[in-house]
């Protein structure tokens, strides 16, 4: 080498750039063998045993698994400084890994998280493949009455605590229906029931009707 120009420096000394430092590397660079510094690279202000290996990135990079780039990789998102990996199954995620646009391997996309099936509650879109929609309230399960309907309108079981009657989930029965002992239903049956209790029998229209004929009678006389 030239003269004033050090390639190896004496035990204790490190080589950086032609000089020799003492104690440890200079700022910007890290020891890549014994007693030799290198400069880290444009994309790290710190870095370990690689230049390319960062530890800090410089202003506008984002860390990605000890690399240093300007942008976040397809299936990651930037959170702090730092690129993280979306959660499983999505396909990319913003600001969090959780919050997921879209889904990939066959999963369906609610509420921005993606499931292997559309969690309870919800139905599969008739218009966007892959995307669920919520069911009314009440509703566990649901369907869809017509293709023209802009939400699941029809109600196949309910959740906890509410019950079925005509497609649709209540908390309470409405007036003139009971619910089932179990207490999962408002039967029809119930309001005919109602309606035999209520309504005059036979017997006592025909004497109804011969009450008034004796009381037309006796009128008469």
């Amino acid at each position: 080498t030239n003269a004033g120009t050090c390639s190896r420096c004496v035990e204790g000394l490190f080589a950086f750039e032609g000089e020799c430092y003492s104690g440890t590397c200079p700022a910007g660079s890290c020891e890549v063998e014994d007693g030799v510094c290198e400069k880290c690279d444009a994309s790290c202000t710190t870095c370990k045993e690689s230049k390319y290996s960062c530890l800090e990135c410089a202003p506008n990079y984002q860390m990605v698994d000890g690399r240093c780039v300007e942008s976040c990789p397809d299936r990651m998102t930037l959170i702090g400084e730092r690129c993280e990996h979306c959660s499983k199954n999505c396909l990319n995620c913003n600001g969090t890994i959780d919050s997921c646009p879209s889904c990939y391997n066959n999963n369906y996309l609610y509420n921005n998280k993606c499931w292997p099936s559309c969690p309870p509650h919800t139905t599969l879109s008739l218009t966007t493949p892959s995307l669920c929609v919520a069911c009314l309230t009440g509703c566990k399960e649901c369907a869809w009455n017509s293709s023209a309907d802009t939400h699941p309108e029809l109600c196949t079981t309910c959740a906890f605590g509410f019950k079925y009657m005509q497609s649709r989930c209540y908390l309470r029965c409405v007036k003139g229906y009971e619910a089932s002992p179990n207490g999962t239903h408002c039967p029809m049956y119930s309001a005919l029931i109602c309606l035999l209790y209520t309504s005059p029998s036979p017997r006592d229209r025909t004497r109804s009707r011969m009450t008034s004929s004796a009381r037309k009678k006796k009128k008469k006389k």
